[in-house]
């Protein structure tokens, strides 16, 4: 008597792991883009490292980038991408300091005023410490997907009434 064959486990597919770059991204010191929407490019839009076009920092597994580097490389990388944690929230959150809105090409401050003014100004960080998340780089991805998430589709209004109709002429 043979056995029946066995079928195969269906196995659902991994779900695709983003690559990830070979160093945090950096900011252009001269020419292009205010320094704001570099950030914001870099944080929504996605990040060209040499050529190569990456996920939106937003979207890393920043646990699983820092773990290609050891030692002080892996710290070094480590308070980069915070600080451009930091430089995002001070661009995209509602603050006192927050004078250019949403168009981040009016806000004339450079990389490391964005960082200071997260760090240093209690106006702007009391702000930023009361976004969701555990840490720094947790409360920027978390806002950033908040920002880009859709919003809810409005309710469809209520049908109008159907007309009264008129009454039968008299006789």
């Amino acid at each position: 008597v043979g056995a029946a064959p066995v079928a195969p486990a269906l196995v659902a597919p991994a779900a695709p792991v983003a690559r990830l770059p070979p160093r945090p991204p950096d900011l252009a010191r001269s020419g292009g883009d205010v320094p704001a929407v570099q950030i914001g490019r870099m944080w929504c839009d996605g990040v060209i490292l040499d050529g190569v076009d990456y996920p939106p920092l937003g979207d890393w597994a920043i646990d699983a980038f820092l773990d290609q580097f050891d030692g002080d490389e892996k710290k070094k990388h480590r308070a980069t991408i915070v600080a451009r944690c930091y430089q995002i929230l001070a661009v995209l959150v509602r603050h006192p300091q927050n004078t250019w809105g949403n168009d981040l090409a009016q806000c004339s401050k450079t990389a490391q005023a964005l960082k200071l003014m997260a760090t240093k100004e209690s106006d702007v960080k009391s702000a930023l410490v009361e976004l969701p998340g555990g840490n720094w780089i947790a409360k920027a991805q978390l806002f950033v997907k908040a920002q880009a998430a859709p919003a809810a589709p409005a309710p469809a209004p209520a049908p109008a009434p159907a007309p009264t109709p008129a009454p039968p002429p008299a006789a």
